[in-house]
């Protein structure tokens, strides 16, 4: 009875229950964090993707403090070895761009400061990069790394989070541009580290090439409808280059064959050529105007398509207007120049098409397709007489 209500008693007695609990309470928090864990590396989601790409800083192979002297100074090839694993990492960054990027929280920072924000960072580091590694001996290697791989990696992901809106067309100069900015980068680091070259061919050459990147990437415009018309400038382009070559070959017949009537006739013919082709690419230039350069920008994915299908309308325009100078190359051959025009009035056709459903007003496109539809005419007739 004493024992019951003694001190010792109550001490055994916490004692058991604390020994007997606690392996109990121990398994608990096990499991608990078990539960909790980080997914498999293969279900990763293209953000936790771009997290991760983010993440990843390459390290030193090296203990700095206590196998080189206790200073901060490491030898080359063990900075090397950083840089090597630094440039790995940039490079596969780029696979984010294989597709693009979810749409972003709302609240989220404006990408196109952030890219420009850090692009003005990466200038940075990487000049500081190039001093660093100018020697035998690298001071602070570790933190050099890492700063440059952080702000270099963030760079990317950022820049593919400009792709939640964009069109093929702007999807591409994207990739192209990061794929540039990360090309000259590795070959910037292997540069310095290899030491193949003097420091100023360095500086001029590989940094250089950096920080031209670096400035395209900051200009770039996140604006579909931007590099949409750009692209058409290109494809135009190509039709005024056929134009100018077949401009080429009248001034080159003229002096040729100035004497001949047949010489005369198949000048008219060029010439009509000539004629016709000016009146596509004003047709063309009226298809730009109407359907990219007046639209607003595409806010829903089907006015983005639609927007881009004119780069295969001028495209497809840009192939019959080759095939029609070919085929009106002395002496132009009647049936090959007629299957040329009629391709070259479909494409006509489905430009027209596509600028009526624009909705947009254009004043004279009743007159260009007046005129072309002469000069047609005026071809199959001057081909029929020269026969």
């Amino acid at each position: 009875f004493f024992l019951r209500f003694s001190s010792v008693y109550y001490l055994y007695t916490l004692s058991f229950l604390f020994f007997f609990y606690l392996p109990i309470f121990l398994l608990l928090i096990f499991f608990f964090f078990l539960m909790i864990r980080r997914p498999p590396r293969s279900t990763l989601s293209s953000s936790s993707a771009a997290s991760d790409v983010y993440k990843r800083q390459p390290v030193l192979c090296v203990d700095t403090t206590a196998e080189y002297g206790g200073g901060n100074a490491v030898p080359m090839d063990a900075a090397a070895d950083a840089l090597q694993r630094f440039q790995e990492d940039l490079r596969s960054s780029v696979s984010l761009f294989d597709a693009r990027a979810p749409k972003p929280e709302p609240g989220a920072p404006d990408v196109g400061k952030r890219i420009a924000d850090l692009c003005t960072m990466a200038h940075k580091v990487a000049s500081q990069l190039h001093i660093g590694f100018s020697g035998s001996e690298v001071t602070g290697a570790d933190g050099l790394v890492r700063e440059v791989s952080e702000v270099f990696n963030t760079l990317v992901v950022v820049t593919w989070q400009a792709t939640t809106l964009a069109g093929d067309i702007m999807m591409g100069v994207l990739k192209k541009t990061v794929e540039s900015l990360v090309a000259s980068m590795c070959g910037f680091a292997k540069a310095i580290t290899e030491k193949k070259a003097a420091n100023e061919e360095i500086m001029k050459h590989h940094i250089g090439m950096v920080w031209e990147n670096l400035d395209r990437l900051k200009k770039l415009k996140l604006n579909n409808r931007f590099h949409i018309t750009a692209q058409l400038h290109v494809t135009l382009g190509q039709v005024k280059d056929a134009r100018r070559e077949l401009r080429e070959e009248i001034n080159s017949h003229v002096s040729q064959e100035a004497a001949s009537s047949e010489g005369n006739a198949q000048t008219v013919i060029l010439e009509q050529t000539l004629c016709l082709i000016n009146t596509t690419v004003d047709l063309a230039n009226r298809l730009a105007i109407a359907c990219v350069v007046k639209q607003p920008e595409p806010e829903s994915k089907e006015s983005l398509t639609l927007m881009e299908g004119t780069i295969a309308l001028v495209d497809r325009l840009a192939m019959a207007v080759d095939d029609l100078v070919i085929s009106v190359d002395l002496p132009p051959d009647t049936e090959e120049v007629a299957e040329a025009i009629e391709a070259l009035s479909e494409s006509v056709q489905a430009i027209l098409e596509r600028v009526g459903q624009s909705k947009v007003d254009i004043n004279d496109l009743d007159v260009l397709t007046t005129t072309l539809g002469q000069h047609k005419v005026q071809i199959l007739e001057s081909l029929t007489l020269l026969n």
